[in-house]
């Protein structure tokens, strides 16, 4: 979590031994000595939490994965910093059921992951961080200190580190804003063994099929009194893909001059290891970026897990569950002793794992963990 002070968007809590220990691996780091990027994720998580108590959902936003269009969607009221303007604040609110609030306060967030319907969108890894490249340049990072995407795909919160380091010189924002727009998406989402935190995980390649599907889930769980909430077709133009062509065939030589001809592949395949894995991307090609159709329903209730695979199956009945016809296996959320604030870093673990495969005496990010 972030600094509730509006006026420090995008600045931890607490700067403490974890993320000088990173920023001290990051802003050195030299691949060409055979140094891995592995563990060189900041504390920094890349999520933040909103909240409807109405309807009891609670959405883990993380940046770069459609989070505007599912706003306006659902309805939120906006952070903090945009609430400066009041004529913005209630704007996404306006006509809908749903103005889910930006969720500060840590001894509430731990009670409603326990007791709400926890939801959250993800993107593929390569086109993200290409998402995030192209969003970072353009809103954080002043020209002379930007990188080519070979480079920024070796350590990609050396970025954070650059504006930490050079402050006013290189960033237009905070280093806490430029990793939170780079950072891996599973850091709020599972444990640091890799369990669930949440309830449903939809896909941005989907996000008009997964909508759908969450809307059920909701509306399956929803208190006595509210009514059942809907919502128009989200097209895929909306999910924020400005910096990647729509069109098959550009993508492909789009994703060739950015991956081919480097080590852009092997780096980002590397760095986002874990959200390659636990989102079940594809890590082999970065055009293979359909992922697994549909979102993933984690939980309903009753301990279950299952995939919803929205474009070959259907809501079995009104639990929510999905049943898909290629479901995957996987283990219950966690709703005891492992809520979203220990897997964002916010008193417990960073949600990151060890791998024996780094040796560069790096720290387990576990350690890392930071207040806030």
């Amino acid at each position: 979590m972030t600094n509730h002070n509006a006026n420090l968007h995008g600045v931890p809590a607490g700067i403490g031994p974890g993320l000088f220990r990173w920023f001290a691996h990051a802003h050195t780091f030299n691949k060409s000595a055979g140094q891995s990027n592995l563990l060189l994720q900041s504390p920094v998580p890349a999520c933040h939490f909103y909240v409807d108590h109405r309807y009891r959902i609670l959405y883990i936003r993380n940046t770069k994965t459609a989070g505007t269009s599912i706003s306006e969607t659902l309805g939120m009221k906006e952070n903090p910093m945009a609430c400066l303007n009041p004529k913005w604040c209630y704007a996404k609110c306006k006509g809908k059921r749903v103005c889910m609030e930006y969720l500060w306060d840590e001894k509430v967030l731990r009670r409603v992951f326990q007791e709400y319907t926890v939801f959250a969108f993800v993107r593929n890894p390569w086109s993200r961080a290409i998402s995030s490249w192209h969003h970072v340049h353009k809103y954080g990072l002043r020209g002379e200190c930007q990188d080519g995407f070979d480079k920024f795909a070796e350590v990609p919160s050396a970025y954070g580190a650059k504006c930490l380091a050079y402050q006013g010189k290189c960033c237009r924002k905070r280093f806490g804003w430029i990793l939170e727009h780079i950072e891996p998406q599973t850091r709020c989402l599972f444990t640091a063994e890799g369990q669930p935190v949440v309830d449903f995980i939809g896909r941005v390649e989907n996000v008009d099929e997964d909508m759908q599907a969450l809307l059920a889930l909701i509306n399956s769980r929803r208190p006595m009194g509210t009514e059942a909430l809907s919502a128009p077709p989200l097209p895929k133009l909306m999910v924020g893909a400005d910096d990647l062509p729509h069109k098959e065939e550009e993508r492909w030589r789009r994703y060739a001059e950015l991956y081919m001809n480097n080590t852009a592949l092997e780096d980002i395949r590397r760095y986002f290891h874990r959200d390659f894995s636990l989102l079940q991307y594809n890590s082999s090609i970065p055009w293979a970026d359909s992922g697994i159709d549909g979102g993933i329903v984690l939980g309903d209730g009753a301990g279950s897990l299952a995939v919803l695979g929205s474009s070959t199956s259907s809501l079995a009945d009104a639990s929510g569950v999905g049943l898909g016809s290629g479901g995957i296996g996987g283990g219950d959320r966690q709703h005891s002793g492992a809520s979203g604030v220990d897997a964002a870093g916010g008193g417990g673990s960073t949600g990151q794992q060890a791998d024996p495969a780094a040796a560069d005496g790096f720290p387990d990010p576990r350690e890392m963990a930071m207040k806030g």
